[in-house]
């Protein structure tokens, strides 16, 4: 017989709302002779405004922690992952191989757009590529579904889910001697279905485990029926119209995804062969290539779109041939919100063009560009990089292509959980967040639902909530 459980979980998170994502994990062993185990669930960078002093610090030392678990690749998930080993981290970083190579890809991005910042807001990079070299001489990579141990009573899985190629959920398992086993899972940005790669499903010894989940939100008020599908509607009506399309796309994921939706409206003649489509992102082409790596792991319907010739954008002046010759094209330029890489010239360039549609595909942070083109009405004036340009191309949003779980699809991934002890919610606008909270309270899936918030600590056992710890002051 186990002895009473004296080991317990103390986590923390650096975010409170969708972006910078970092849990900061103390597990404190039943025996005082045993030492504590520091780590951290991903280690994001903030890309809302509104916290973009946190991204400078953490709010606790980072040599003291051993390790990192990183879910997936997003900027906002392993963004600050360089400025930790710059703080003095010197552990290591688990991941899968495919997310190895997205990290590698992301950083090296993320340095580009530090030098331009510098120089063209004199503002100061947070890290550099020594940083970056240190975050990749340290990555140890795992497969998915499978339990390996990172420390001697630390056992973790990082289990396959559908938000983006690589993308995966983090189960621990935490075993003392003589002690009832603790079981956590970490679900990251989680989606249940993917256009362009299958998921295997979830391994019994995480859904048959007493387990303590910490569950994203992102769209925890969004039904399914409210997603309207309308993106090729969208298209149709503009092309009949004979206008421009400018699709903006992060780079990684919704890029792919809507390369293969275009590929499909132009085998299905939906797309006029006089249209001529382009591709703009050094980073989107990057990781098309990945994806092309990894074609074998892709639908079979898909593989074939990766090897399809594309015409991209390769360099400015390539960009200046396309936009001073716009008409009748498809454009995808990667940057989904608007705010940096290639779509921010095709924004500044094409905005004041009635003949033009901007259609975005998916969320747009608060206070980024594109949420601000398109709150913005006809004629209004948006600034963009010091120029001012009065909105009149037509401007549309569909969600129908968001890589994040909706209510059913949230409930659905509780349910299928035979012994769930506590919920933790978090990745979400705080009103969403609560509002998810109170759908679960409503439905008594588990005896407690908690929010993470940045003000406060939860501590966890083998059997979920224990008590929460509240501080006076928030993170840097």
């Amino acid at each position: 017989m186990p002895d009473k459980a004296n080991s317990y979980l103390d986590v923390h998170p650096e975010q409170d709302e969708v972006t910078g994502t970092c849990f900061s994990c103390i597990l404190t062993p039943p025996d005082s002779f045993i030492k504590p185990v520091k780590f951290l669930l991903d280690c994001g960078l903030y890309q809302e405004t509104m916290y973009a002093e946190r991204n400078k610090d953490f709010s606790f030392e980072p040599n003291e922690y051993e390790f990192v678990l990183v879910t997936h690749g997003h900027i906002d998930h392993i963004g600050r992952l360089p400025l930790l080993y710059q703080k003095g981290f010197r552990g290591k970083v688990y991941c899968t191989r495919l997310t190895a190579e997205v990290i590698a890809i992301a950083l090296k991005n993320t340095l580009k757009i530090f030098e331009n910042e510098l120089k063209l807001y004199k503002i100061p990079p947070l890290y550099t590529q020594e940083d970056v070299d240190m975050v990749l001489e340290n990555i140890v990579t795992f497969k998915v579904n499978k339990l390996f141990y990172v420390h001697k009573y630390i056992a973790v899985s990082f289990i396959a889910n559908a938000h983006i190629f690589g993308a995966t959920s983090v189960f621990l398992k935490i075993t003392y001697p003589r002690q009832e086993s603790m079981t956590y899972l970490f679900t990251g940005d989680y989606a249940k279905q993917n256009r362009l790669f299958e998921v295997p499903d979830v391994p019994k010894f995480v859904t048959e485990n007493h387990l303590t989940i910490f569950q994203e939100a992102t769209y925890g008020s969004t039904h399914l029926e409210d997603i309207e599908k309308v993106f090729v509607d969208n298209l149709k009506e503009a092309i009949a119209k004979n206008k421009t399309i400018v699709i903006p796309l992060f780079a990684f994921g919704r890029f792919q995804e809507v390369m293969y939706l275009i590929t499909q409206l132009l085998q299905e003649k939906v797309i006029p062969r006089s249209y001529r489509i382009s591709l703009d992102g050094k980073l989107a082409k990057e990781y098309v290539e990945l994806f092309r790596k990894y074609r074998s792991c892709l639908k079979k319907e898909v593989q074939s779109i990766f090897s399809t010739k594309f015409r991209w954008v390769d360099d400015p002046d390539d960009r200046e041939l396309i936009i001073s010759d716009y008409k009748k094209r498809i454009i995808l330029a990667s940057g989904g919100m608007g705010s940096f890489g290639p779509i921010v010239e095709y924004e500044r360039r094409l905005l004041d063009k009635p003949d033009v549609l901007f259609h975005y595909m998916g969320y747009t942070a608060v206070d980024s560009l594109g949420t601000k083109i398109l709150n913005a009405k006809n004629l209004e004036a948006v600034c963009i990089r010091g120029n001012t340009i009065y909105k009149q191309a037509d401007v549309k949003i569909s969600r129908e292509s968001s890589s994040h779980a909706k209510v059913e699809e949230l409930i659905e991934y509780l349910y299928s959980i035979k012994k769930l002890d506590c919920i933790t919610l978090y990745h979400g606008q705080k009103e969403i967040v609560q509002q998810y909270q109170q759908t679960l309270k409503n439905l008594k899936i588990s005896k407690d639902v908690l929010i993470s918030n940045s003000n406060v600590t939860h501590r966890y056992g083998p059997y979920g909530y224990i008590k929460s710890i509240y501080h006076t002051t928030t993170p840097v």
